[in-house]
């Protein structure tokens, strides 16, 4: 098997007419007014290959607004597309700090993916070695530490 980050996947996919040094923001919607996202820069090397793309920014999740400021902040530049259901969520967000970026929808990823997993294929690991990327901590873990903060303040009170 092969593990691809979905992020990673979307980017590739919409990646195909951009030139050399453009930069991509991959944004997926992650509730709660939040979004997983990902920068990266495209190079020369062909479509789908692993050279395509260079990550300046690994997965992350946050409120677009921090998102956006973060990146501000690096100083590598505004990026020229915004892809994802949270950039579509947020387009209004992005053009208002971004004026003069794209976005467009999350394509079919299934393709991409499968066009990656083959420029990898001498890359794959046995499945029980595959180990998936969580961005955000589970909400039963979330809910239980609060309520374990709350449990202590709770004692102290006593």
């Amino acid at each position: 098997m092969v593990g691809i980050p979905a992020l990673e996947a979307l980017t590739h996919a919409v990646s195909g007419d951009l030139p050399a040094g453009a930069l991509i923001a991959a944004w997926m919607d992650a509730h709660r007014r939040d979004v997983f996202s990902a920068l990266y820069r495209v190079t020369a090397a062909a479509p789908f290959s692993r050279a395509r793309l260079i990550e300046l920014e690994g997965p992350s999740v946050g409120s677009p607004a921090s998102t956006l400021a973060r990146w501000r902040a690096r100083a590598t530049g505004v990026p020229a597309l915004f892809a994802g259901d949270g950039a579509v969520l947020y387009a209004d967000d992005i053009t208002r700090q971004s004026s003069g970026s794209r976005v467009v929808a999350s394509p079919l990823l299934a393709g991409a993916i499968g066009l990656l997993a083959g420029d990898r294929a001498a890359e794959a690991i046995e499945p029980s070695a595959l180990r998936p990327l969580y961005v955000r901590r589970a909400d039963v873990e979330i809910s239980r530490d609060e309520n374990l903060g709350q449990t202590s303040a709770t004692r102290q009170d006593l």
